[in-house]
């Protein structure tokens, strides 16, 4: 068996893609369409690109990653596996660029699980008993419910874990840093909130001080004119 290829052999995932294709593409508008949106409208996004593109992702996966002692030297064999290399690298690539940078998402870190996976399940190297652990702490350490890698910690989560064996659970699975993402949009509009309300309170607190202060000076203007009418009247009297 060959060393497995690396993935920036030739390229990297944080350049530039180097193939076009209509799976690179799908990959670039499901990210926009599970960015920011309603859980229901992403969990359609991917299971629409699963039906469709699952498959020929995990043919790709497996000519790029994993190599065949069949096929050692043979040149078909090696374009095949550079072709297929270098379309994964775009599709990686296409997945983590969120607004024209690589930003950590949902469907890049599920890619780049799965491509564990593949290796982790590969026949040619299930002696590396090290490659199952690492990939259960890292699934541990990423997803927030993983069946199979931890206990749920209510049956809600119980019900939500998936096995994170296939692409299309992946997919579905939620990573920490989107809860982190909600959380912190929650806390941000929370805060935006109470802004609002401490401005609010502040302006209700200035127009009582000034109505208090017209109040009181309309007051003393009718004080000063009674008293002046009064003096006038208590004058005139006298001098009656």
């Amino acid at each position: 068996m060959q060393p497995l290829p690396s993935l920036n052999s030739g390229s990297s995932i944080l350049q530039p893609p180097l193939p076009s294709s209509d799976l690179v593409e799908s990959l670039s508008q499901l990210v926009f369409k599970c960015n920011d949106s309603a859980e229901d409208d992403s969990s359609f996004a991917i299971a629409e690109w699963c039906d469709q593109y699952g498959a020929r992702f995990d043919r790709l996966l497996e000519t790029a990653l994993l190599t065949s002692s069949a096929n050692q030297g043979l040149p078909s064999a090696d374009r095949i596996r550079a072709g297929a290399q270098a379309e994964l690298d775009a599709a990686l690539h296409a997945a983590a660029e969120v607004g024209g940078a690589p930003t950590p998402n949902r469907i890049s870190t599920a890619l780049c699980c799965h491509a564990l996976n593949k290796i982790a399940e590969h026949r040619n190297l299930r002696h590396f008993h090290h490659i199952g652990v690492l990939r259960k702490e890292l699934f541990r350490s990423i997803y927030r419910s993983t069946k199979g890698t931890g206990s749920p910690t209510s049956k809600k989560d119980h019900k939500e874990q998936a096995s994170l064996n296939t692409i299309n659970d992946l997919l579905m699975a939620t990573p920490y840093f989107e809860v982190v993402r909600r959380l912190k949009r929650r806390v941000d509009m929370l805060i935006h909130e109470r802004n609002q309300f401490e401005r609010a309170r502040s302006q209700a607190k200035d127009r009582r001080h000034m109505r208090k202060k017209v109040r009181i000076d309309r007051q003393r203007l009718f004080y000063f004119i009674y008293l002046f009418f009064f003096q006038n009247s208590k004058t005139d009297r006298r001098r009656n």
